[in-house]
């Protein structure tokens, strides 16, 4: 569940960052979204900033990402068991992340003037990324284990 929360906290303080840069309100994605999963956006540019959307909005995302990460944590549990399924898992994991990208891009798609999709991408690689290193830092007998299996040297150093 840890993962969970660092890919939630990821993509939040991503999304509030390039709002900030851009001169926006500090939750102006989550009230766009929020605006949208509740289907009460107006058609126009302006966004009013309130707290029910923001609500769902957050609430729905964190939910997500910790089925995600508990999920995550999950397989890397079994990867720890049966190590030679990395290779599978990997595809899988790809193939999972890149199916998401998609139903999310579409999800966003009618709000394209409010949130472009490019950052939408690249903080959803951060956080997957940011959930990644976590769990390979969380798990040194996977770790062990992948090495063990690739004779290869680790990139943190020897467990």
């Amino acid at each position: 569940m840890i993962a969970g929360v660092i890919g939630y906290a990821t993509v939040a303080a991503c999304f509030g960052v390039l709002n900030l840069i851009a001169g926006r309100h500090l939750l102006h994605t989550a009230a766009v979204l929020g605006h949208r999963l509740l289907g009460t956006l107006d058609g126009g540019n302006a966004v009013t900033i309130e707290a029910a959307p923001i609500f769902v909005y957050n609430g729905l995302h964190l939910v997500l990402f910790l089925l995600i990460g508990l999920i995550a944590s999950w397989v890397v549990f079994k990867l720890e068991k049966y190590p030679q399924l990395w290779y599978l898992v990997l595809f899988l994991a790809l193939f999972v992340f890149f199916h998401t990208i998609g139903v999310v891009l579409a999800f966003v798609e009618p709000v394209t003037d409010a949130i472009p999709m490019w950052p939408t991408v690249l903080v959803s690689l951060a956080a997957v990324f940011m959930m990644g290193g976590y769990l390979w830092l969380a798990h040194p007998r996977l770790r062990r284990e992948i090495q063990r299996l690739g004779d290869f040297e680790d990139p943190i150093g020897p467990l």
